[in-house]
């Protein structure tokens, strides 16, 4: 038979429970507003609604277009345009400028052309020269150059050689005559070797024409002009302090523009021929978020970004998508799970009215809710059958006229071993407790219906197993449960006694120790006779309630001498004993002697209005005298 569970219920709107009116575990249902009752374990009632959950609307943001999302209606969200050109931007000789908002969206993209200066470092300062050409060092009589990259080296040997023979107006030396140049390898200054003049000419640290130009004591370099010439590719390095008047710079002649360190105009491609170390750079990276990347490299992480908008993003996803609206796959009712580590499945929409359940690392399926589902309820899930007699708990079985097979439940509730009493899963070989039912938790005050088998099929059992109890140790009882289906105000065989609307029942015969007034009972079951002990003989009818008997009864003789006793001339003697009944009885004679004593002097008998005198002899007759007055 289907299972069924009833519930308190009310019809009154905003009627609520006390909590004396539920149990734990209990439910009630007020269908006039659609909710569920049940009292927690802090004794609080709580309910909740059966009038489903209020859906509120999803309104898409800034840097989406799409309508609202009501939760009903499936709607499409996409990226809103900015007012970028598509295209792309950035190559080798020029370096892509974004402008990008506040929702990380680029707004604006142009390209800045890459600088292809070269700076050299040496001890008379630093310059530069741009043109995209190549700086040649040339290298020669034991001077040898190597480039790297950013770096170029120049090696000179010990000995320095020229290509004719120097002229010195004065020139001391150890060197053996004949031998040319002189060789100096002291590091420190050559006491008395006067180099004011070379070749002809004189140095100095003034701007004089004709001089070689010596810097100062605060090693400045006072000059005219510079003129620079040899290659026109490669970069050399001019730094001008600041002189009154105009300072003229002439260098070689190239094609193209010269850029100046104060030059604001806008640099080409062409100007930036050739290739720039990153390092050499303003901003030789990029930062994003709070994650500064290098140009020319990459990260796998980012720090500090509050969203990130894409019409589509490829790889495993952490943290939470804040504005986003939708999954990709999937269809109306659908739910998403997890197949695997950063593998998503969608689920099939399930039927109405069932719920999701899960089967650990396998995909949850939808199911009807059952009673096994809940297995803290105090409502079972219904028996098959229940057992009349001790059972073995293995194999399949005939249980009160009904073959059980495997997978059947069944009420074990007659075992010899009390504690293996319970509810159980048949099974082919040993039988298990069924899972809602295999803890003490579980089955404590557990109520479950039979529904088949020839004696218990349609009762409904119950147990007074407590939580403090402990399975497989404690003796579990079961009892039928009654209800008022099981009771009647008739007197009606195998029915509970119902009281009608007065308070009374019916009912053939009762067996029991009864106390009070029987107010309206009429008769004995059977007939009783009334006995009489002590000095009374007793001969009753029999009596049973319906009328009233007259009982015989007879005092016990407990006197032998029956008659009169007592005269004029007797007194009666009598004997009694405690219960004030004469058990012996007789009289004795009144005595009439009378003893004159002599006397001179005569008594005087005063008789007042008596005739005459009795005068008794000894014999006791008596004789009359009169009197006169």
């Amino acid at each position: 038979m289907a299972n069924k569970i009833i519930l308190k219920k009310s019809s009154v709107a905003a009627k609520v429970p006390l909590t004396t009116d539920l149990d734990y575990g209990e439910l009630a249902l007020n269908y006039a507003d659609e909710k569920i009752y049940f009292k927690n374990s802090s004794n609080v009632i709580k309910s909740f609604s059966t009038s489903g959950v209020s859906l509120q609307t999803l309104t898409i943001g800034t840097g989406l277009s799409g309508g609202s999302y009501n939760g009903n209606t499936a709607v499409t969200i996409a990226l809103a345009n900015t007012a970028v050109t598509a295209g792309s931007y950035g190559s080798s000789t020029a370096i892509p400028v974004l402008t990008i908002d506040a929702q990380g969206r680029i707004t604006a993209a142009s390209t800045s052309t890459v600088s292809t200066t070269i700076s050299l470092a040496g001890t008379s300062g630093t310059g530069s020269v741009s043109g995209g050409g190549t700086l040649t060092f040339a290298s020669g009589n034991g001077v040898t150059a190597t480039a790297a990259t950013s770096t170029i080296t120049i090696n000179t040997p010990q000995d320095v050689r020229t290509t004719a023979t120097p002229s010195f107006s004065t020139v001391t030396s150890t060197v053996a005559t004949g031998t040319a140049p002189f060789t100096v390898t002291s590091t420190t200054k050559v006491a008395n070797l006067n180099v004011e003049q070379v070749d002809g000419y004189h140095a100095d640290t003034a701007n004089t024409a004709s001089t070689i130009a010596v810097r100062d004591a605060s090693k400045n370099l006072a000059v005219s002009g510079v003129v620079l010439s040899g290659s026109t590719s490669g970069t050399s390095t001019l730094v001008a302090s600041a002189a009154a008047g105009t300072t003229t710079h002439t260098l070689p002649a190239v094609t193209g523009t010269i850029i100046t360190t104060g030059d604001t105009g806008t640099v080409t491609n062409t100007m930036l021929a050739g290739s720039i170390a990153n390092a050499k750079l303003a901003n030789s990276s990029v930062t994003v978020g709070t994650t500064a990347i290098s140009l020319g490299s990459s990260s796998t992480t980012l720090a500090g970004l509050t969203s990130v908008t894409s019409t589509s993003f490829t790889g495993a996803l952490t943290g939470n998508a804040s504005t986003a609206t939708s999954l990709a796959g999937g269809s109306a009712g659908t739910i998403p799970y997890q197949t695997a580590a950063g593998t998503t499945a969608m689920l099939a929409a399930g039927t109405s009215g069932y719920f999701l359940k899960s089967n650990n690392t396998s995909a949850p399926s939808w199911v009807e809710l059952s009673l096994t589902d809940l297995p803290d309820a105090w409502i079972k899930k219904s028996v098959r059958v229940a057992t009349t007699a001790n059972i073995t708990l293995s194999g399949t079985q005939t249980i009160d006229g009904i073959a059980v097979v495997a997978g059947d439940r069944v009420l074990v509730k007659d075992q010899t071993t009390a504690s293996q009493n319970g509810i159980y899963v048949v099974a082919a070989g040993a039988w298990s407790r069924a899972t809602d039912a295999n803890t003490i938790s579980k089955l404590a005050g557990a109520l479950v219906n039979v529904d088949s088998g020839t004696a218990n099929g349609g009762i409904r059992y119950d147990t007074n197993l407590k939580a403090t109890d402990t399975l497989d140790t404690t003796a579990v009882s079961f009892y039928k449960a009654y209800d008022t289906n099981d009771a009647a105000t008739a007197n009606t065989a195998s029915k509970l006694v119902l009281r009608d609307a007065s308070g009374n029942f019916s009912a053939g015969t009762i067996t029991a120790a009864l106390s009070g007034n029987a107010t309206t009972a009429t008769t004995l079951a059977t007939g009783r006779t009334i006995g009489m002990t002590g000095d009374v003989s007793w001969t009753s009818a029999s009596f049973n309630g319906s009328a009233n008997v007259t009982g015989t009864s007879t005092l016990a003789t407990v006197n032998s001498n029956v008659g009169s006793f007592g005269s004029s001339t007797a007194v009666p003697v009598i004997t009694v004993n405690a219960k004030g009944l004469v058990t012996a009885v007789s009289t004795s004679n009144i005595t009439r002697n009378f003893t004159i004593a002599t006397r001179s002097t005569p008594y005087n008998i005063s008789l007042t209005g008596a005739t005459t005198l009795p005068v008794y002899n000894r014999a006791g007759s008596a004789t009359n005298i009169a009197l006169s007055a």
